[in-house]
Order: C-alpha cells, then structure tokens, then sequence
C-alpha cells in the first residue's frame, strides 16, 4: 500500500470550519490487461509432490484461481495468454474477462519439447504494443519460467523510453547441481525484468516442487502494481499467525497474592528444614545411648549354688 502524501492532507489547524478536513488523495488505480507468459519446455511435465501430477497443472490451476480472484476484485481486468518456446507466441490473443474463454485456453496449453535457448525480447516487445494501443489500463506481464540450465536472453539493450508495462515473473526449478544453473538464470532474469518494468515487480522462485509454492506465488501476484509494497518488505508469505500474534505472557499474580505464596513457601522449607535437623539431631542420641551402654556378664564357677 503506497504510503500517505501528507501535502494531500487539510490542516485542522489552518480550515477549523472547512468540511473536506483531513482528506486524502485517492490512490491511482487502473483496470488491468494482464499477459499470461507460460514456459513450454519439457520441464513443465516434471512431476511435483502432492495431488497433483506436474508443473503445468499446478500452473494451469493456479491461474485460473488468479483469474477468479482478479475478478472478483475488479470485473474490468482482462486477460490474454502467451507461450514461451525459443521465443514468445500468441496463444490467445484478444484480451478478455470471460471466464470460460480463459479456462479453455489455458486448459489447451501442454509441453512443446525441448529448447536450448530462450529469447525474451518478443514477449517485451507484445507487451509494449500493447501498453502503447491503451492509456487507459495498466498492461503487466506474468511469466513462468521452469527451465533450470537454459540462460534467458535478450538481444538488444532495452531503452529505457519503453518502460510502459511491469513484468513480474515465478520462476520454478530444479535444485542445484553440476548439470544446471538456476541461480545464474535468476540473476538473468532479475536483469531483464528491472530492465523493462515501469512499477515496483516480483520475482518469486521455489526449488521445492511442490504445488502449493505456485498457489502461494500467485497470491501474492494478485497485488496491484500500482499499489504494492517493495519485494524486500514481504518477508514470509503468506504470515504464520502463530509467528505474528505470539502467545500472552503468564498473568502477574497480584501484589498480595504473591506475597502470601512467597511466605508458605518459606514456611514450608523453613518446617522442613527443622524436621531435617531434629532428625539428625535424633540420630546423633541414638548413637551416643549406643555407646554409653555397659553389658553386664554373670559368671557361673563350678560348685557356686
């Protein structure tokens, strides 16, 4: 949420009769034409842990949960789905809020086979033709990428004239090993993505393969770029309860009652102790008695009567 602009606020002070006192801006806030940019490399087969079977129905599903979040906030944001090989295609082009179109086209996305390289200047250059056709909406990409040791690249340097849209990206791979490189691709697409977003974007990424990380994701994607906090500022999402409200401390028994606790105890320990040393005490006489005891023999001669 973007922060409050304190020269928007009416001083009390200087217009004590005026009726609009304290009133603040309202936050910009355009209807959003969103691109769908979905990986087809193989990797989108690999199988994930939990109910379902790979990336991409995690992918599919998790977007159309989008779709119907994003809608239910704002009816006006349409959408429009890209696929991502060697380089960016339309795969549904014509921007749309109905519902049931969307889910048949993402529904309709499946792996393409293998690619070796991946060039993103295409899809940024749909994105801007598109932003540059509309004044009125706000274009963001959303791309997921799931290849683990194929290097994103971009041609040429992107100017910086053409910032008109926000890329914001999920990025699901392998864990690391001698075979592939994903930190370098995420460093990759750090520089891409920076390099041609007009507000504040998100680059989330999981090596855990499972699927609930990609519904997380998506949650947080649902956020406005106009109106979203710093990446930096998120921390752990979404928020463990237990983590943000910790447990009440132990209620401070009252001045009285603790004094009264206090005083038994000392009763307590202090009859202990006496019994204690009335024991040893006790001990010490039975062994001196023991000691002083003088056993008395009788001696029987022969003829004594």
């Amino acid at each position: 949420m973007a922060a409050l602009d304190m020269h928007q606020i009416k001083d009390q002070d200087t217009e004590p009769n005026s009726s609009s006192a304290y009133r603040v801006a309202g936050l910009p806030h355009q209807p959003e034409d969103i691109i769908f940019c979905v990986d087809v490399d193989r990797a989108v087969d690999t199988e994930m842990k939990g109910a379902t079977s790979s990336r991409l129905v995690a992918i599919k599903q998790a977007l159309l949960l989008f779709v119907t979040a994003k809608l239910a906030m704002d009816s006006r944001h349409r959408f429009a789905v890209v696929t991502l090989g060697d380089t960016a295609k339309w795969h549904h082009r014509e921007f749309t809020n109905h519902f049931e179109s969307l889910q048949q086209s993402i529904q309709a996305l499946s792996s393409q086979g293998l690619f070796l390289s991946c060039d993103l200047l295409e899809l940024f250059k749909m994105a801007a033709a598109e932003a540059k056709a509309r004044t009125d909406r706000l274009v963001r990409v959303i791309l997921v990428y799931v290849r683990s040791s194929v290097l994103p690249t971009m041609a040429v340097e992107w100017p910086a004239s053409l910032r008109t849209f926000t890329c914001d990206a999920i990025y699901l791979h392998d864990k690391p090993n001698r075979d592939n490189c994903p930190q370098a691709v995420y460093d990759a697409l750090v520089q891409f993505l920076e390099a041609v977003s007009l507000h504040e974007l998100y680059l989330l990424e999981s090596a855990a393969g499972v699927a609930k990380t990609v519904f997380k994701s998506m949650c947080v994607l649902l956020s406005h770029p106009q109106q979203r906090a710093p990446q930096d500022e998120l921390g752990e999402f979404p928020r463990d309860l237990a983590k943000m409200f910790p447990p009440p401390p132990d209620p401070v028994p009252p001045p009285v009652e603790e004094k009264k606790r206090k005083e038994e105890k000392k009763g307590k320990e202090d009859k202990k102790g006496k019994e204690d040393k009335k024991s040893k005490s006790d001990d010490k006489k039975s062994k001196s008695d023991d000691r002083n005891t003088v056993t008395v023999v009788t001696v029987s001669r022969p003829g004594d009567k």
